[in-house]
């Protein structure tokens, strides 16, 4: 990423797209990504940019939230997700399925029937490869 033409006109931006390169592929071999949190104001740039948005990041940073135990921390990154942003979309019905899940864990099983709901209407003509994802939730939600 350092050797691109437009790194030095953008050394902050290619320094988060280098750390999600690096994250991603901890994940992808099962270890703990270095633990960044996305750009703070992300906001600012939803509609301007995917790479900005960091939608990706943004769900990483509340995967690695979740799983140290900052479940209401990780809930409200999760939450970003209800943005419009084109890139959010991706992660908006996964993010409601974990929300689910640290809602469950936490005990507030009305909001965890809230985000299954959300979830599963998301989902409800999904791929057929997606489908056990589907039957696990609504096994998750009708075990609250």
């Amino acid at each position: 990423m350092s050797a691109l033409p437009s790194a030095s006109s953008h050394p902050t931006l290619t320094q988060n797209l280098a750390d999600a390169v690096l994250n991603e592929i901890s994940w992808s071999v099962g270890r703990a990504p270095k633990a960044v949190p996305p750009i703070a104001e992300y906001y600012q740039w939803i509609p301007g940019s995917p790479f900005r948005a960091q939608a990706r990041e943004r769900y990483r940073w509340a995967q690695a939230l979740a799983a140290a135990g900052q479940d209401t921390v990780a809930i409200r990154w999760y939450g970003s997700f209800e943005a419009a942003a084109p890139d959010d979309m991706l992660f908006l019905a996964p993010s409601h399925l974990e929300r689910a899940r640290l809602y469950a864990r936490l005990g507030q099983k009305s909001q965890a029937d809230g985000q299954y709901r959300e979830f599963l209407s998301l989902w409800s003509n999904c791929d057929p490869a997606l489908k056990p994802t589907v039957a696990q939730a609504e096994r998750e939600r009708a075990a609250l």
